[in-house]
């Protein structure tokens, strides 16, 4: 009869404990507390973005600045420069243009049409090679493993490490 009471006071003092630790985790999830983490996450993306759009305004501000110098270097390199050394077009264009105008110097000739239809002979068949498949080099391992070799042979054959051998073995069986 002790016995039992022993049992139903130590189940009664665990039971306690169990609502002392429910109790404790119930203050932390306050609604407050939920509150203060929404409005520190909050903050915390409102800092990230104003820092992104501030980036953003100096690549933008970057890159109108470098399309301004650029426009500026076309202008001053493409006005008119006067000296005396005369204009020569690119070479490939005077050559397409001679070609133009020898391809256009030839008389014209009409195609010559075959005589008779040809009849169709398809090519025949080549003789299949054999394939070939490099082995891969777990199925190396374990064929020289059935032949009787050890971990350290097969490993120093292959230029492999002893353990990656053993482990390939291992996990084939």
């Amino acid at each position: 009869m002790i016995y039992l009471l022993l049992i139903s006071l130590f189940l009664h003092i665990l039971t306690f404990l169990a609502f002392i630790v429910l109790y404790k985790r119930q203050e932390t999830h306050q609604p407050g507390h939920y509150e203060q983490q929404m409005r520190e996450i909050e903050d915390m993306m409102i800092s990230y973005t104003a820092e992104m759009k501030e980036n953003n305004e100096k690549l933008l501000r970057r890159f109108q600045a470098e399309k301004a110098e650029i426009r500026k270097e076309q202008t001053v390199s493409s006005a008119p420069q006067e000296s005396n050394v005369p204009y020569y077009p690119p070479l490939h264009a005077v050559e397409k243009d001679l070609h133009i105008l020898n391809g256009a110097a030839q008389t014209y000739a009409p195609p010559k049409q075959p005589a008779a239809p040809a009849v169709y002979t398809p090519p025949e068949p080549a003789e299949p090679e054999a394939e070939t498949a490099e082995m891969s080099t777990q199925s190396k391992v374990l064929q020289l493993h059935a032949e009787g070799k050890n971990e350290q042979q097969i490993a120093k054959e292959l230029g492999i490490g002893a353990g990656e051998v053993e482990l390939l073995v291992k996990f084939h069986q």
